[in-house]
């Protein structure tokens, strides 16, 4: 058969071509594809044709062809063709790529690209290695050492570097070789390659020149090596060589060429990180704190650091840089707290740590958010070590530097879409893409300062007690009015970390205390004589970190509680709700913080309370009465505390009782809270609107409800007079799940059609569970038209706040209240209203109540009431099952291959969401989860899973609950959300367990068919295939002793051969009947080899075609050095015998 090259040439040219029509191209892709598929030797021969083109495009095709063939038709060829083609590819690396022309189209630098002839060259080499090597090519080690070294031109280098790198790769990193067997015996190869490939980078190094871009482009590729060898690369294999490698990386950390200065930095955090190393590794620490590299190190960090702020290239290296000193500093802390736990005794600090806490506090104190958080990271681990904190170097930093600066350091400002110009934004816009991302990694650096002053507090108290002194209470206490908006969210957080750990740990002596008590009382001054409303608000939280100090002192409560009382009437008229919403709060961190002091003042704290309420709104009068009811708490008097929860309790009943009206239907709802009317136009209108009032009025009612059961003991008096209500909140209940009837929409009025939707917030929260959609991170929302208080934004945030707070109501009068809820005569029909009309109800609705209310109504009932639960449960259950069926049946149909539209994704991901809620709801009432420990386990606690005695009952009762059970867990373990089948797989096993004991035919085939189902749709998981293999071995190995049925079932398994079943089954049978012992990963791979044909594959082995290999002959293993015998003669001697 004979092939014209020339036009395979000109063929290749068009498909090159941009101007190639695609209907041509996809004409000319076919041809060439026939073409691999071919005959070899005729896709060789041609290959070595096209490979002498003088265009570098055409040689790069060729030796992809080449690379194909050797891959998968290299069995079909002779010996001596194989030796040839072998010999021809290494000729071709010892001579070099072709002079490169001048071609229309292409620039000479892409034309001169390694990728064009080293990288197709380096596939062909792996391909054959993956096929003869060790055993039969035992030599290709030492040949490509010294081919890389005495290369006659760089590119030789080249090739040969990025063959080693390929080979490293293919085995060690990726696993791109799918034979174990094969992947093991190269891996050992490359093991025993390693030490002479380390010492031929090395030697490429010393021979560079700088002065040649060849020779520097060669450097390029070798750290690049390197950086990939060191993570595979053993401890004996790198400590020779530590010192070279390092030595020759920091002489590049100023060549900018092929940016080689930032490989070079990588590489140097690569080996300060490495994988393979021992935290032994002491001879890292030693490497990178030597005189030459320490400072070699800090110049180009100085150099980078100067012109970072007008190069993104160069911030980019600054930040390596970064990341290299910041590995040394965790390392450096691992090797000597290993070192300290070994000699009991703690090192000196190493050579030139001054200078290096020099370079790490420039970069804590950078304005960059990410080169500070990551700097403060090593500072945390630092001061927390025993062996490392009291080093002078870090004290002195911390001292003088950091800790006097965590004002300005924890100020939230930089974001990037901040108008205001700044250093700290200028960064801020080359790290993050939005101000998302900007807010999770400061979120973690504030977490980093606040952790920091908890590891510095023994050490220095004095500077941080001086820094909050100085820097936020005597400001907020001259005149709080001055401090920019921005700055009082980190003086709260920041002052309140530092003083209530400082109290904690009582470093708070007499001296300081009076000079706190001074802050404390001028504060209070200030906040009442010069303070604005906003600002009086914002320094109350400053205050607050100072309330520990009324644990010591009592008295100080008096001028607060007189600053809250005037605050209280001076606002009434402007009606400053958030200041007296903090107001409120503020008693109830007093009453539930400082219980003693609250105990000695409560009657005061009692009149400050009647003051707010005079001018008290709605919901403010809510809040006062959660005030009470933590009141209750603390007083002795069984009177008083009677006194206080009626005070706080009779307005809300009373209010229950003018509402029954309202709670008749769901029309009367409607009615009564405005819906079948329009909205009102203005806030004057809606101030006067019947149905806004009487919405106002409910939801004050709930929410002092709720704060009271809350805040009161389950002992409290309130128990007998509340939960009997339970009946009002239940029915409240049915009619929010009323609502839900497809007429709904047709009576309310037309612009509260969208009334049911599911909220903006919630709906951002199924999107965040998942992983997708952070808008509500950053408040980032649709603007809506707000002025009118009844707004449909507001009456969808009604609904759902009424509902959510019912559920609260009723889960913690059952919790908390329990003796009393589960012997209410109305039992029965609180439980029926709670699960009423659910077939209308939607999912977001179903997910919440599983997960906040049917789970606590359940877990908390105690035995007696079972036979009112068990019909609760039974509906629950069978619906979910029928809801879970239906809507994973909608997921289904959705048409992936084309752009699913925002309802098809959103339907996706809630029903994701309400799936683990399902199966967290069934675990927890129906399995008992046992912690202990075993000899295999250690000191770790295993976990052993069984029904609990709610489910040991609801299994013996059998019925419908049972099998809806049943079918929702099995089922799980195949629906298309690898969460939920992972999280149902606990309750899976303790159904087959049951099962095992009280045996049922049908139940055991549902089961074993579906967790193999399981296998085929999450066995690509790498988190969820282990436990599907021990599920589905425990399944078989239980229940196949009781049914040879399910022996019928693995017959049916695609393309499994009938030997591999019945030595499967025959081993399962003897390891359940104790006749066999077989560890866990032994039957994980049995089951595996069993179930290979129908385990799902990864996306990167989709399509990938399989490499045929032959059987090469066993590695023969080293034998051990003979030891000489030991001579023990003497020691009769020794002993005077």
């Amino acid at each position: 058969m004979s092939i014209d090259a020339g036009e395979v040439e000109r063929v290749l040219v068009a498909i090159a071509d941009a101007a190639t029509p695609a209907a041509t191209r996809a004409q000319y892709n076919q041809a060439i594809e026939d073409l691999k598929e071919g005959p070899g030797e005729v896709l060789l021969s041609l290959s070595m044709q096209l490979a002498s083109s003088q265009n570098p495009v055409i040689v790069h095709f060729a030796l992809n062809f080449v690379q194909h063939a050797i891959k998968f038709k290299w069995n079909s060829l002779d010996v001596q063709t194989r030796i040839s083609l072998k010999d021809e590819i290494l000729r071709r690396m010892q001579i070099g790529p072709p002079p490169t022309p001048t071609i229309p189209g292409h620039s000479s630098h892409s034309l001169s690209s390694v990728s064009h002839w080293a990288e197709p060259l380096a596939g062909c080499v792996t391909a054959m290695a993956e096929h003869e090597w060790p055993q039969n090519w035992s030599e290709m080690g030492e040949k490509l050492r010294t081919m890389a070294i005495q290369a006659a031109s760089p590119s030789t280098s080249i090739a040969v570097l990025c063959v080693i790198r390929r080979l490293i790769e293919d085995v060690v990193n990726f696993a791109n070789v799918a034979n174990p067997k094969r992947r093991r015996e190269m891996a050992a190869a490359i093991h025993e390659c390693m030490k002479p490939w380390l010492g031929m980078c090395i030697q490429l190094f010393a021979d560079a020149r700088h002065d040649s871009e060849e020779s520097l482009l060669v450097v390029k590729h070798v750290i690049g090596l390197l950086s990939i060898m060191v993570e595979s690369a053993t401890t004996p294999d790198m400590e020779p060589l530590i010192d070279e490698m390092v030595n020759h990386l920091v002489r590049f950390l100023s060549t900018a060429s092929h940016s080689i200065y930032e490989e070079a930095a990588l590489c140097l955090t690569g080996i300060a990180s490495r994988k393979k190393a021992s935290v032994a590794e002491k001879v890292v620490v030693d490497t990178f704190f030597r005189d030459n590299v320490i400072k070699a190190l800090l110049e180009t960090t100085s150099m980078a650091a100067h012109v970072a702020h007008s190069n993104e290239d160069h911030y980019k290296y600054l930040k390596a840089l970064c990341d290299t000193l910041t590995t040394v500093g965790l390392h450096l802390v691992s090797v000597w707290t290993l070192t300290a736990e070994k000699t009991c005794k703690s090192p000196p600090p190493p050579a030139n740590f001054g200078l290096y806490m020099s370079a790490l506090s420039e970069f804590a104190q950078h304005p960059s958010l990410f080169l500070r958080s990551e700097a403060t990271h090593v500072l945390i681990r630092l001061s927390s070590s025993p062996h490392t904190r009291k080093w002078k170097e870090l004290r002195a930093t911390l001292r003088d530097k950091i800790l006097p600066r965590l004002v300005e350091l924890s100020e939230r400002t930089g974001m990037p879409s901040s108008t205001v110009a700044s250093d700290a934004a200028h960064y801020a816009r080359m790290d993050y893409d939005d101000d998302v991302e900007w807010v999770h990694d400061f979120t973690q650096y504030r977490t980093r300062i606040f952790n920091l002053v908890r590891e510095t507090m023994d050490d220095h108290h004095e500077v941080l007690l001086n820094m909050v002194e100085q820097r936020i209470l005597h400001r907020v206490a001259m005149d709080p009015n001055t401090i920019p908006l921005h700055e009082w969210d980190g003086l709260h957080k920041l002052s309140k970390a530092v003083l209530s750990l400082a109290f904690e740990k009582q470093l708070v002596e007499n001296r300081r205390e009076v000079h706190e008590t001074n802050a404390y009382k001028m504060i209070i001054d200030t906040i009442g004589t010069k303070s604005t409303f906003a600002t009086a608000n914002e320094a109350l939280s400053v205050l607050a970190s100072l309330h520990p100090l009324m644990d010591r002192q009592p008295q100080l409560i008096e001028p607060l509680l007189n600053l809250l009382e005037r605050l209280s009437i001076a606002s009434a008229a402007l009606e400053e709700k958030e200041l007296k919403r903090h107001l409120t709060s503020t008693l109830i961190s007093i009453t539930t913080k400082h219980e003693k002091v609250a105990k000695e003042y409560w009657q005061r704290i009692f009149e400050v309370t009647k003051i707010m309420a005079q001018s008290a709104s709605l919901m403010q009068e809510s809040q006062i009465a959660n005030v009470l009811a933590a009141l209750s708490n603390v007083v002795d008097s069984e009177s008083d505390k009677k006194q206080l929860l009626e005070i706080a309790l009779a307005p809300q009943l009373q209010r229950l009782e003018q509402m029954q009206g309202i709670f008749k239907n769901a029309h009367s709802f409607l009615e009564q809270t405005g819906f079948l009317v329009g909205p009102p136009a203005s806030i004057a209108e809606a101030e006067k609107h019947d149905g806004v009032i009487n919405r106002k009025m409910i939801r004050s009612t709930l929410c002092a409800i709720e704060g009271i059961v809350q805040k009161v003991d389950a002992d409290s008096p309130i128990g007998p007079i509340l939960v009997p209500k339970c009946e009002a909140f239940a029915r409240l209940v049915r009619i929010l799940f009323d609502l839900y009837d497809p007429t709904t929409p047709t009576v309310v009025h037309a612009a509260y059609s969208g009334l049911l939707q599911i909220p903006y917030s919630e709906r951002q929260v199924i999107y965040c569970t998942v992983g997708e959609n952070l808008e509500a991170a950053t408040g980032n929302r649709p603007r809506h038209n707000e002025d009118a208080r009844a707004s449909i934004t507001l009456a969808i945030q009604f609904l759902s706040e009424i509902n959510d707070t019912c559920q609260s109501i009723i889960s913690i009068c059952a919790s908390k209240f329990s003796s009393i809820f589960y012997s209410l005569p109305s039992l029965q029909s609180i439980l029926a209203d709670c699960t009423a009309n659910l077939e209308r109800l939607p999912d977001f609705r179903v997910r919440y109540w599983l997960k906040k209310a049917w789970q606590t109504l359940v877990i908390c009932a105690p035995s007696s009431a079972l036979p009112t639960i068990f019909p609760f449960l039974s509906t629950i259950v069978e619906h979910c099952q029928r809801r879970s069926e239906r809507v994973w049946a909608q997921v289904s149909t959705i048409d992936y291959d084309s752009e699913p539209t925002e309802d098809e994704l959103f339907l996706e991901h809630m029903t994701c969401v309400m799936s683990r809620e399902l199966i967290g709801f069934l675990k927890t009432v129906f399995v008992h989860e046992e912690k202990h420990t075993t000899a295999n386990t250690g000191n770790a606690a295993a976990i052993s899973v069984s029904l609990s005695p709610l489910g040991c009952a609801v299994y013996n009762q059998g019925g419908p609950l049972l099998s809806s059970f049943v079918t929702i867990t099995f089922s799980a373990l195949a629906w298309r959300d690898t969460q939920s089948c992972v999280r149902a797989i606990p309750v899976a096993k303790a159904i087959v367990d049951k099962l095992a004991e009280s045996f049922n035919e049908e139940a055991a085939v549902f089961a074993m068919v579906n967790v193999l189902q399981s296998i085929r749709i999450h066995g690509s998981d790498e988190v969820a295939i282990g436990p599907l293999l021990t599920i589905i071995f425990h399944t078989y190995s239980a229940l196949r002793p009781h049914s040879p049925q399910l022996r019928a079932v693995l017959e049916q398994l695609p393309d499994t051969p009938a030997a591999t079943i019945e030595a499967f089954d025959k081993r399962a049978i003897a390891i359940s009947r104790g006749l066999e012992e077989m560890p866990e990963k032994a039957r994980k791979d049995m089951v595996r080899k069993l179930l290979r044909p129908i385990i799902s594959v990864t996306l990167g082995e989709l399509g990938r075609r399989p490499v045929e290999l032959r059987p090469l002959p066993p590695i023969e293993k080293r034998a051990k050095p003979a030891e000489e015998e030991a001579d023990y003669a003497a020691v009769g001697d020794f002993f005077g015998h």
